[in-house]
């Protein structure tokens, strides 16, 4: 992972995030720590088999994701 330096490792569903950390409690978005600097975020599975979330739950999750993205792109530019 250290070759190719991401800024943003997103987990894409709970359950992965769990079992990667070994974490009861896990709160959507962005994650208080970071894996070997890359900020962390943790967003609802856009799989047609996620009932749980509607699609503007879904488009919100996204959208924050992306606009963080921008935003951290536009400073290391």
């Amino acid at each position: 992972m250290n070759a190719y330096k991401p800024r943003y490792i997103a987990f894409l569903g709970k359950a992965a995030y769990q079992g990667f950390f070994q974490k009861k409690d896990v709160i959507w978005g962005i994650q208080e720590h970071d894996i070997a600097g890359a900020t962390v975020w943790v967003l609802p599975n856009p799989s047609g088999l996620n009932r749980s979330f509607s699609l503007a739950a879904l488009v919100d999750a996204y959208e924050k994701f992306r606009h963080a993205l921008v935003r951290k792109t536009t400073q290391h530019s």
